[in-house]
């Protein structure tokens, strides 16, 4: 009887790896932006060396990609539907920019560097 090889605890690291990597990415993003955040730093920040990067994001468009879906999915924007239903508007205006402004604050660090860096970066 021939035992099958399962990638149980090798594939949990590769997954904490590859998260570690992508919240560096996301950190440095908020911090320095895009423009300034190199591979090399998402690297120290993550504490892995550059190869293990390529080797789970063989592209920066792939460690965007990827920095963005987990920042997005962590900070979503405001559900309109929620404060759609408030049927006195005065109230239901107040609650859409409470959560509005919320939001933006929350969010505050990560959209200055986008602003500022998107322009200058290389299409890709």
């Amino acid at each position: 009887m021939t035992r099958t090889y399962q990638l149980k605890r090798r594939a949990q690291q590769q997954d904490e790896t590859r998260q570690r990597i992508v919240e560096a990415a996301v950190d440095l993003h908020q911090t320095i932006g895009l423009a300034r955040t190199s591979i090399t730093a998402v690297a120290q920040q993550a504490g892995v060396e550059r190869l293990t990067v390529y080797r789970h994001f063989p592209d920066e468009q792939a460690l965007f990609t990827a920095c963005s879906s987990h920042y997005v999915a962590a900070n979503p924007l405001p559900e309109p539907s929620d404060w759609m239903q408030i049927a006195e508007p005065e109230t239901r205006l107040r609650e859409a920019l409470t959560e509005i402004y919320a939001y933006y604050q929350r969010t505050e660090r990560m959209q200055i560097h986008l602003v500022r860096d998107v322009p200058d970066l290389p299409a890709m």
